[in-house]
């Protein structure tokens, strides 16, 4: 009886140490593997301050080339249209800039996706805005080109 007592005891200690190991492999496995969800947004987040950097220094740079036509507007008023064509010319050089720039950083943020093993779908966001903010500098821009024109 001591021994059928005392075999039961021991399959029974090898059942709580297989089920404790178990448990604590899961646990150790599950904190290598990150979570979509969160790594996601705290990729997005790493990378949304770089992009909203480049773009304000876009918006920056688009205010700088509309200060610069309106001087040269009130002091060049015979050349308007190659004026025009001149700024015109400048934004879509610094788009192509700020284009490099945003393609840097996604591509960065890209490869460290890549990595975590981590779907892009919130690239798409970046990209949409960027398209967006584009749009409205040359909108901005030819606007304020428009109005110099009908100052004169």
């Amino acid at each position: 009886m001591k021994r059928g007592f005392l075999v039961g005891i021991g399959i029974f200690a090898l059942i709580v140490v297989s089920i404790f190991l178990l448990n604590n492999q899961d646990e150790a496995g599950a904190g290598n593997v990150p979570k979509p969800e969160n790594s996601s947004s705290q990729l997005k987040e790493k990378y949304q301050s770089e992009f909203q950097q480049i773009d304000l220094a876009a918006d920056k740079r688009v205010d700088s080339i509309i200060a610069q036509a309106s001087d040269e507007f009130h002091h060049k008023q015979g050349q308007k249209d190659e004026l025009k064509a001149k700024y015109a010319a400048m934004l879509d050089n610094d788009e192509e800039k700020t284009k490099q720039q945003f393609d840097s950083v996604y591509k960065r943020m890209e490869q460290e996706a890549v990595k975590q093993k981590l779907a892009m779908t919130f690239g798409k966001d970046f990209t949409e805005t960027y398209h967006l903010k584009k749009a409205e500098r040359f909108t901005k821009l030819n606007t304020k080109l428009d109005e110099f024109f009908n100052q004169f």
